[in-house]
């Protein structure tokens, strides 16, 4: 484009202002304004720059402030080349300002204010610059106090479309925030804070903030580096200016602030005395370091004085000869000499041992170099070590002459066979007597699978036999770590695929540092089956799990059951068409019990169709809800061919007592190996050139440990079998101090995570740059010296994972962290995992609570205990609570974890810890109201109930029914209440309260119920226990079922088990008790606590009814043995009288009287009014029956104020009745007890009317006992009477 010619018939090009390799900017004549302008013309045709040109034009064009260059138009030329006008400005760049020299600081902290006025406008409208340096600041007219911004070519919109390509980073280097040199996809209005922050520091410095020879070099620099600080460059800085320069340029995005409006206040409130105070708190860049407190031995070999270029070359490859031999680091010094450093061998004596080795070598090699050796420990710090132990290597270096000196820690850990002589000038080292020479050979030599021929093979027959006779058998394999199992496991699955290609193999493994996490094992065997990968699309995850759960599931049920494996698998499926997914993710019980039967439903359909063969790594480090879903597929796939093998150290029975004992487990311990076959083992790696004596020395060594025996061989073909460790973790330390002081620094960073760690992950931990993006080199380096290997999948997309081989490989290079960056790693960890969005909530708060985090620990121990609870794992529940506290929780947080640890507590029947947790609640805080304060008083008059206190608990049971619920909250008021009701129901004889309960639950549920399946049902629930209480058991049984339909339509398993209990002793009210068995039975089959005690106690009845007597009192027997009766005495007391009811029935009546008048004393002690009629009416049918009939009047008469009082009713109403009218009876009252008599006839012929069903109707007066002899004995005594 030559000057004259005119662009959009507007503008006339004058002259060339200044080009680029992508455009030119030319001063041009606005014909329309007739003023001078800014014409910006790109030359390049790529589409993303002409996407990008746009934007800038799009941009500027919304943007009007005086601080920002105007936009005049924009549009194309006749040659199709993208043009921009813009105003015309002369001056000069704040870069070329800065290049005569530094700005005052009044003038500095102008040009940033000004600067950042104008970018808070673009911030305000969403619009981030992304490329703010010196030289798009524009002082016009050279002037300091006129700022115009410039260059929004890499500006961007919220949501706009990105235009980068693949390692393409944009901006400029020096300028760039941490953020924006990773090349993160989302960058907003905090990455300009960063760059104006480098402008301001190079305006007052005179010096860019980072600076560097190479653009990499800069960007290591930014990840990694803090600037000097301001002061140390400009004293006469305030410390208010440092600390906010040094905000801006904080590493954290969230330690920034927020946008260059926070900045332009920032700077015109410096002056203030209050103002900003916070900015002298920023926390430094966080990135481990490199020291490491580590056993040294430094051989030092001093320079030659006149030595010409050649010699001085061929001295240097002798002595890194000699080095590289004895696997030494070097490192050579500016003055000529040389350092050989010695780190972490087995012991000391092996590090003294390997020096001295060196020295003498060196020695030899170059005769007239002084050399030296010392010991101890130093701190290694970048590439050499310090501290005293090479301050004493200098001194003795300095003495040395023909003999190699050493210091006292050295000679003191030298065995016989090394000769020192103490001469003139120190120790001297003379020689080493009777060396034996190592065979080598090379690393990762196949080995063969030796010395667990017999293990195997029992595995394969258990294979055989299940898969031959279609039957489910579970096998656990035990031993210490290294002892073999992992290769046991690969030999087996092998073979399985072998042996049968038909069976289907499902591999999961348990983790250290999500250990006890709920459905963690179980989740990991389900993504291996279905193929999931992390790093692919969660659409493309989904349909992969969809796919496999249709192949043998039944089509209605596939989209329920894949999208509830889905939440094990960290596939999550949207829930717009599943209201049980809705009603679960609100509820973290009835998402256990959902997880629980699509799994089940999905093994059942895997094992009809195939052999399923399932396989779990580190069952020490599983979790229980995981156990228990193994557990229940072998119960219910008895039947079928399922082989479940497990792997795990021996503390494995401490974590799970009697694990699968009930499905026949069978268990192999392993041992360690003959000495045969670990003399095969070392002999096929080291090959047939391997002495004797060493393979010998090898395998007495290793006394039979695999993992002992193949770091002993790798040690010896490594060249360090002279040097054989006293100890494996010895040999840990000296196979991991062999590695480079960066491969190390990427390991203690790895091990930080556990044994199963992310590239991006260790990245993080180091810091980022150029430094960090080294890691994946280091990482596969890592895996072909087979310390580390890659894992084929990943649970984070796009990130590469990596494990351990050996957990002992992970503790060597975690105990080699310092303990500051130890806490730090810890708490970068959790961080990293919760950016990646980490749903073991257990691994995030131990992560955080070891980096001293104790807030955010506290947060994850909640979540933690939550999911516990969601998988009925109780004691999890209970120790995770706990842990939050003892990090020392506060406010809102302490009060959750309080109640979640008490409805563990209640909930597993632990009273007297319910109170403690409930006693520690503190409300004040808490608005009435409140979810969390609804909770809380039910959780408080809950504990007041069961500790027989009701008597208290008027005024928090009328705040709770008088508060005004939020829409949000009035789902959890209902819960509440409905806590509330069914406590005061069961525990206490407080109807009065409870009647007021169920009527605030009608008010506040009934407008929700229709859309809410689980309020409905918690009313449907709350009205058949008030039906049952006044005796209706039909009315009762109705509401039940329909509760029942609403709990199942919502997938609420867990509120449908407890409500079908009720529909159970309805049927046992109404005298059928084959179905009520049947009921029970089936309630019984999953269900754990108190659930599970009242079914066995109402089976128990049911059973006795129907003359099942001995399996009746063997349920009773069990259910004694239960945790939560011997824990609770209310539940022993209970146990006590329904055991009395079923001796009653066998005839054993003493043994019956002592059971309920036991039961009797326990409930009375308690205070819990509940059973006191229940109780009284049974000892007085066993004292009828015993001929005792006065003693059973006295029992009535004391009975009979407080029977009154509470309004009578009850199920138990008539047989109550009935054994007063026989006492009265048998003490002559012949005409009072025909009257009572004939008056329960009538009650007990009023409620069967009640009954809609015939055959229900005709089992209540003809089954019921009592009901058969009331109507038996009115007739008798009304023909007697006539």
């Amino acid at each position: 484009m030559q000057a004259g010619d005119v662009i959009d018939d507007r503008f006339v090009i004058e002259r060339v202002a200044g080009s680029g390799g992508m455009g030119s900017v030319f001063r041009a004549h606005d014909r329309l304004s007739g003023g001078p302008v800014a014409v910006k013309v790109l030359h390049d045709r790529e589409p993303r720059d002409i996407a990008r040109f746009d934007m800038e034009a799009r941009v500027l064009a919304g943007l009007d402030h005086p601080g920002i260059v105007r936009y005049v138009t924009h549009g194309v030329t006749r040659a199709g080349e993208p043009f921009l006008a813009m105003e015309w400005l002369a001056g000069e760049e704040l870069g070329a300002r800065l290049s005569r020299g530094r700005l005052t600081i009044e003038e500095s902290v102008a040009v940033l204010g000004a600067a950042a006025s104008a970018l808070a406008t673009a911030h305000s409208r969403g619009v981030v610059h992304r490329d703010i340096k010196p030289s798009n600041v524009f002082l016009v007219d050279g002037a300091l106090d006129r700022v115009k911004l410039l260059d929004f070519g890499l500006a961007r919109f919220p949501l706009s479309p990105r235009f980068t390509r693949t390692g393409v980073v944009l901006g400029t280097p020096s300028y760039m925030a941490p953020e924006q040199a990773r090349g993160a996809p989302s960058l907003d209005a905090r990455v300009d804070v960063f760059a104006l922050g480098a402008v301001l520091f190079e305006c007052l410095t005179g010096q860019p903030a980072f600076q560097g020879e190479h653009v990499m070099a800069i960007l290591a620099k930014v990840l990694l580096e803090d600037p000097p600080p301001l002061r140390k460059l400009r004293p006469e800085a305030s410390v208010r200016l440092e600390a906010l320069v040094a905000c801006m340029l904080a590493k954290d995005p969230a330690d920034r602030l927020a946008d260059a409006g926070e900045v332009a206040e920032a700077l015109a409130c410096l002056d203030a005395r209050h103002a900003w105070s916070w900015l002298s708190e920023v926390p430094p860049a966080e990135a481990l370091t490199r020291s490491e407190q580590r056993l040294l031995s430094i051989v030092a070999v001093g320079a030659l004085a006149e030595e010409d270029v050649e010699s001085t070359r061929t001295r240097r490859e002798a002595l890194e000869s000699a080095a590289k031999t004895f696997g030494a680091r070097v490192e050579w010094l500016a003055d000529g000499s040389m350092l050989a450093v010695f780190m972490n061998a087995a012991s000391a004596s092996d590090v003294a041992a390997r020096a001295a080795r060196c020295a003498l070598q060196m020695r030899l090699r170059v005769p007239d170099a002084p050399v030296a050796i010392a010991t101890g420990l130093g701190e290694v710090a970048e590439a050499l070590p310090i501290g005293q132990v090479l301050d004493r290597a200098a001194v003795l270096l300095r003495a040395a002459g023909r003999w190699v000196l050493v210091d006292e820690v050295t000679a003191g850990l030298f065995d016989a066979r090394f000769v020192v002589v103490r001469g003139p000038s120190g120790i001297e080292l003379h020689r080493e007597e009777e060396i034996s020479a190592a065979a080598r050979t090379l690393l990762g030599k196949p080995s063969p699978f030796v010395g667990r021929t017999r293990e195997l093979r029992i595995l394969l027959d258990l294979l055989d036999e299940s898969v031959g006779e279609s039957v489910a058998r579970a096998v656990l394999v035990t031993g210490p770590p290294g002892i073999g199992k992992s290769r046991l496991r690969q030999e087996f699955v092998y073979a399985a695929f072998q042996h049968h290609p038909e069976v289907n193999v499902w591999i999961g493994r348990g983790d250290a540092m999500s250990k006890g996490s709920a459905f963690a094992l179980a989740g990991s065997a389900l993504r291996h089956a279905f193929a999931v990968a992390g790093h692919e699309s969660i659409d493309e995850r989904r349909r992969k799990l969809a796919e496999r759960v249709a192949r043998h599931v039944a089509e209605p049920e596939v989209r329920h059951v894949a999208a509830f494996l889905g939440e094990m698998t960290g596939t999550p499926f949207p829930d717009d068409d599943s209201a049980k997914l809705r009603a679960a993710r609100l509820d973290a019980r009835l998402m256990a019990d959902q997880i629980q039967n699509s799994f089940r439903q999905f093994m059942a359909a895997e094992c009809r169709a195939h052999p399923v063969l399932l396989v779990l790594e580190d069952l020490h480090w599983g979790d229980l809800p995981s156990v228990k879903l193994v557990d229940a597929a072998l119960r219910d796939l008895a039947g079928k061919p399922l082989v479940v093998a497990a792997f795990g150290r021996p503390e494995v029975h401490d974590v799970f007592p009697k694990v699968w004992a009930e499905r026949g487990l069978s268990e192999i311990r392993l041992g360690e190996l003959t000495p045969r076959a670990a003399e095969e083992l070392a002999r096929s790696a080291l090959g047939t050139t391997a002495e004797p004596r060493t393979i010998a020395r090898i395998v007495k060594r290793a006394a039979g440990h695999p993992f002992f025996l193949e770091e002993l061989i790798r040690a010896v073909a490594e060249g360090r079998g002279e040097q054989l460790p006293e100890t494996v973790l010895a040999m840990v330390e000296a196979r991991l101090a062999a590695l480079s002081s960066d491969a190390r620094r990427v390991l203690r960073a790895a091990s930080v995570f556990g044994d199963v760690f992310w590239c991006g992950g260790v990245e993080h931990l180091l810091g980022g740059g150029d430094e960090a993006r080294c890691a994946h080199d280091w990482l596969e380096m890592l895996a072909t010296r087979e310390v580390l290997q890659r894992s084929e999948a990943s649970r984070f997309p796009g990130e590469e994972e990596y494990s351990f081989r050996h957990s002992l490989l992970r503790e060597g290079a975690y105990g080699m962290l310092t303990e500051p960056d130890r806490t730090l790693g810890h708490r970068l960890v959790g961080e990293w995992l919760v950016q990646w969005g980490e749903g073991d909530a257990l691994r995030l708060a131990e992560h955080f609570e070891r980096g001293k985090s104790q807030e955010r620990a506290a947060e994850w121990y909640l979540a933690a205990a939550r999911q516990m609870l969601q998988a009925n794992d109780l004691h999890g529940a209970v120790t995770c609570t706990e842990r939050g506290l003892g990090c020392g929780a506060s406010g809102r947080l302490r009060t959750e974890l309080f109640l979640v640890r008490g409805e563990a507590q209640g909930t597993s029947g632990d009273w007297a810890a319910l109170g403690s947790s409930m006693a520690a609640l503190d409300l004040c805080e808490i608005a009435p109201g409140d979810s969390l304060w609804a909770l809380a008083i039910a959780g408080k008059v809950i504990w007041a109930v069961v500790s027989g206190r009701s008597r208290e608990l008027s005024e928090d049971i009328r705040a709770l029914l008088e508060v005004e619920a939020s829409p949000e909250s009035v789902r959890t008021l209902v819960d509440a209440i409905a806590y509330v009701h069914e406590a005061l129901m069961i525990v206490s004889s407080r109807h009065d309260h409870a009647r007021l309960c169920a009527a605030r639950m009608e008010q506040l549920g009934s407008p929700i119920a229709v859309h809410d399946p689980v309020v409905r049902g918690r009313l449907y629930e709350v009205r058949s226990s008030e039906l049952f209480f006044e005796g209706n058991s039909w009315g009762s049984l109705e509401a039940a079922r329909a509760a029942i339909a609403s709990y199942e339509e919502a997938g609420d398993r867990r509120h449908a088990a407890r409500t079908r209990l009720r529909v159970a002793r309805n049927l046992l009210c109404m005298g059928a008790y084959a179905r009520a068995e049947e009921e029970l039975r089936s309630v019984l089959v999953d269900n754990e606590g108190a659930v599970a005690f009242e079914g066995r106690c109402s089976l128990a009845l049911a059973l006795a009814a129907q003359g099942a007597l001995e399996e009746a009192r063997a349920t009773l027997a069990d259910v004694g043995g239960l945790d939560l009766v011997r824990n609770n005495p209310y539940y022993e007391g209970i146990t006590r009288v329904t055991l009395a009811s079923v001796l009653r029935g066998s005839g054993e009546l003493d043994a019956a009287e002592r059971e309920v008048r036991a039961g009797m004393e326990i409930l009375s002690r308690l205070g819990t009014s509940r059973w006191y009629f229940e109780t009284r009416a049974t000892l007085a049918a066993v004292l009828v029956r015993q001929q005792r009939a006065d003693e059973a009047l006295r029992l009535f008469e004391d009975a009979a104020e407080k029977y009154d009082a509470s309004g009578g009713g009850r199920p138990f109403e008539m047989a109550l009745c009935l054994t007063r009218a026989e006492a009265l009876h048998a003490t002559g009252n012949h005409a009072r007890a025909r009257a009572l008599l004939l008056d329960t006839r009538d009650l007990l012929l009023s409620r069967a009317a009640t009954i809609d069903d015939p055959e229900l109707r005709r089992s209540f007066l003809e089954n019921v006992p009592e009901n058969a002899r009331i109507l038996a004995l009115a007739a008798a005594w009304e023909k007697d009477a006539a």
